[in-house]
């Protein structure tokens, strides 16, 4: 996140710079959980197929989340040219519905 900040800003050589520190520490990181006896995250873990898909549909549906709790009231001020009052009952609808479907969800897989 901070490099794609950096990025934005004109800031390229930090965008860069941050960015090859982060693939420097994620490679230092694994090859360190691969040779110490008991590792936080169990790598072999990760070569199971329902694992990963699990991780990145995790991963997409945090995104979109994320995504939507912050864009959607500036598109409905902005673009739908409503009160911040109508962006908040909007974003509300939206967090209702996400814990109710999740509810549901969860019943539903028990």
């Amino acid at each position: 996140m901070v490099s794609l900040t950096q990025a934005s800003t004109s800031q390229e050589q930090i965008a860069l710079l941050t960015f090859m520190l982060f693939i420097v520490c994620s490679v230092l990181f694994i090859r360190h959980e691969q040779w110490i006896p008991e590792p936080m995250i169990s790598l072999p873990l990760w070569r199971q197929r329902p694992t990963v898909a699990a991780n990145l549909a995790s991963l997409l549906a945090s995104m979109t989340l994320i995504g939507l709790t912050s864009f959607l009231p500036m598109y409905v001020q902005g673009v739908l040219q409503r009160s911040p009052t109508i962006a908040g009952l909007a974003l509300t609808m939206m967090l209702v519905g996400w814990r109710a479907s999740a509810t549901m969800i969860g019943f539903m897989a028990a």
